[in-house]
């Protein structure tokens, strides 16, 4: 489209362009200079509506391409051109010999632009020696000629072919450097960019991602500097500034755990490497830990509720069979990744009084996938109840804390609990518990529910199963 010829396109200044051609493509660059000039409005010096009989071509062309009037030169490439500029023959010779010192000159950067309108047989341009350093417009193709044009006219306007956008924020998640979290998403960028093949997806999550969650989540301690009165409030934000990776933890998972070639051995040793982080020196009064106390908790809820979503038992017989270490050597159930952060509870009791305060956050923090919390929850408590059946004293017991509260509430949706009477499924829960059919309907867990305080307690494991009408 011509562009409008009102005084406010006039404001801007017209410019002006000679063409240097050889006398082989002389009609293809008639065509071309008279649709440069007539439809985009620029002016074109060219030798043949210029010149006369008798005027001097060499002399011309000295004149024009060292001419300060004239804003760009434009050079058209096709062979002859090629051949006789590197030979320096002829016309295009003789001003390949003018042009080649014009082209260095410090004032006149990008004033020289090759237009290419054919292709050698490699599709290659023909560009003389002296023009193979700069780039250049390629014509070469007809059915791209608008496009083209609109391309060598920003040149020409030195406008450049594409728009620079604005400027962004500073990228202060990358360069923060007390909380770099940088490796950890580029981790996660590739377990997701590698889900086409799941043995690099794991290979990835299990000997990358991991390490560097954990290096993420041990961040979150409290500072020294914190004193006691602000500790429920540092805690908080060291939990919700942690939101975005809790949401990559949660996504990579999902992937993880879907490839089918998630081992259990790895979370295993992820959470031991975490609580014993928090427990090494057996002191409770730590409070600046209690991020990652959480933190723990509903990771692991994360991880046993999307294995229960992806019916992967046997990774959650790996996880609650294994022993994971705090300090003094001492080796413990999965009971203790239920480790309290006491700055909350302490809070909650001279503040909020909610009873479910833990539950409650998680519950809040997850809510697109708090059934599954929930399930875990639950799963885990009869784990746990089932592995000390014969120790009602135990330390360490997986107290459920999403499915406490002072009063009543609908239990989620669990399809394996709610079918045990389908041979899969009990067979499944009998893996994860470690025990016989026979062993299971004769524990009191199993037959009878289980208070706690005054609390919402945990139906008998025989009474989850909905009624059914039919």
């Amino acid at each position: 489209m011509p562009p409008e010829t009102n005084a406010g396109q006039d404001e801007l200044k017209r410019k002006t362009v000679f063409i240097s051609y050889s006398w082989s493509s002389k009609d293809w660059v008639l065509d071309f200079a008279e649709e440069l000039q007539g439809t985009y409005g620029i002016k074109v010096v060219i030798d043949d509506w210029v010149l006369n009989d008798g005027d001097d071509l060499n002399a011309f062309m000295e004149r024009e391409v060292s001419d300060p009037s004239i804003d760009k030169v434009l050079m058209i490439c096709d062979k002859q051109y090629m051949e006789k500029a590197d030979a320096r023959e002829g016309g295009a010779g003789t001003e390949a010999q003018i042009l080649s010192p014009q082209l260095y000159k410090e004032n006149a950067p990008g004033k020289y632009i090759p237009v290419v309108n054919m292709l050698d047989n490699k599709q290659q341009p023909y560009l003389p020696v002296f023009l193979t350093s700069r780039l250049y417009v390629d014509f070469s193709d007809p059915s791209k000629r608008a496009e083209n044009f609109a391309h060598l006219v920003r040149s020409i306007y030195d406008k450049g072919t594409r728009v620079r956008p604005e400027l962004g924020p500073l990228p202060k998640d990358i360069l923060d450097d007390k909380a770099n979290d940088y490796p950890l998403r580029q981790a996660a960028l590739k377990v997701k960019g590698d889900i086409e093949s799941p043995r690099l997806l794991a290979s990835v999550y299990q000997n990358s991602f991991l390490g560097l969650m954990e290096e993420s989540v041990k961040r979150c301690v409290v500072s020294e500097e914190t004193v006691d009165g602000e500790i429920y409030d540092k805690v908080i934000e060291k939990i919700s500034d942690f939101d975005d990776i809790e949401q990559l933890f949660q996504e990579c998972l999902q992937l993880y755990v879907q490839s089918d070639e998630a081992d259990g051995a790895y979370f295993a040793d992820y959470f031991n490497h975490l609580i014993e982080y928090v427990r090494s020196t057996l002191n409770e009064e730590d409070q600046r830990k209690d991020p990652i106390r959480f933190l723990i908790q509903e990771q692991f809820l994360m991880v046993v509720g999307e294995m229960i979503r992806q019916r992967k038992w046997n990774l959650i017989h790996y996880l609650v069979l294994a022993k994971y270490k705090i300090g003094n050597g001492m080796k413990v159930n999965f009971g203790w990744l239920r480790s309290a952060p006491m700055s909350i509870y302490n809070y909650n009791d001279e503040h909020t009084r909610n009873y479910n305060i833990i539950g409650t956050m998680i519950k809040d923090r997850n809510k697109k996938i708090s059934n599954q919390l929930w399930c875990a929850d639950m799963l885990l408590f009869y784990l746990w109840k089932l592995q000390h059946r014969d120790d009602e004293n135990a330390m360490g017991m997986w107290y459920p804390p999403i499915q406490t509260s002072t009063s009543s509430t609908q239990l989620p949706d669990f399809s394996l609990l709610e079918n045990l009477n389908i041979s899969e499924n009990m067979e499944s829960f009998l893996l994860m518990s470690d025990m016989t059919e026979e062993e299971l309907k004769l524990t009191k867990i199993y037959n009878t529910y289980t208070s706690l305080e005054d609390l919402t307690g945990v139906p008998a494991i025989k009474q989850f199963q909905k009624n059914s009408y039919y």
